[in-house]
């Protein structure tokens, strides 16, 4: 009976002690400078490329901030003006990784944020929006 009461209690030990919280999926690093080589889609569909360093957003974690640069003419770039704007990164019912960037007084939804391999992609399309495509 000893023996049984040992095992069962090493066995509850063992089951309360096991848990599966071991979050495998790297966290989203955002860091560093991004070009912009393409902004596509909205109601139109239109597609704009851009040779890649004309429009520049560099992500600055520690302080939630984007610097954009930008060598292009106004009216053929209609993104996140030049400048420093704010941003968070947020969840909402289409993705864990939404961009929310601060304009003026209120914060605009970028859209789902993915990385794959040294290529970002800000996509807003579920809401009609544009997708920005960015590479390293």
């Amino acid at each position: 009976m000893k023996k049984a009461t040992t095992i069962f209690l090493a066995l509850i030990v063992l089951l309360v002690g096991c848990n599966n919280d071991d979050d495998t999926s790297p966290a989203l690093s955002i860091e560093g400078n991004w070009k912009l080589v393409q902004i596509s889609g909205g109601f139109s569909g239109t597609i704009y490329n851009f040779t890649p360093g004309t429009v520049v957003w560099d992500f600055n974690e520690s302080d939630t901030n984007i610097t954009v640069t930008s060598t292009v003419e106004t009216d053929t770039y209609y993104g996140l003006s030049a400048g420093s704007h704010e941003y968070e990164l947020s969840s909402n019912d289409n993705c864990n990784n939404s961009i929310n960037i601060l304009l003026d007084d209120y914060y605009a939804n970028f859209g789902c944020s993915t990385i794959e391999g040294n290529t970002l992609t800000l996509n807003n399309g579920y809401a009609d929006g544009e997708i920005y495509t960015f590479v390293r």
